[in-house]
């Protein structure tokens, strides 16, 4: 059995990698895989709609939006829920 080099292992993890809050590891997504890319930043409108709507799934739009596309789009997520 072959060994993986440091930078094919680094490589895999980016792949099932859907979304990250590191601008490194996004530019490296971008750089590497041909996919669609979306960057969220913004406050608690994020945070819709309300979890007590839906309590067994994600209360955040972007939650529903990376689940739906299922790895196929880079996410840089940027947003706060918090505000």
């Amino acid at each position: 059995m072959a060994h993986r080099s440091r930078t094919d292992r680094a490589v895999s993890k980016l792949r099932r990698r859907k979304s990250t809050t590191s601008k490194k590891k996004f530019s490296r997504m971008v750089d590497l895989f041909d996919r669609p890319n979306l960057v969220s930043e913004g406050d608690s409108w994020f945070d819709y709609p309300p979890r007590k709507l839906f309590s067994s799934r994600p209360s955040n739009i972007i939650d529903h939006i990376e689940e739906k596309t299922k790895g196929k789009v880079n996410f840089l997520r940027m947003e706060s829920n918090a505000d």
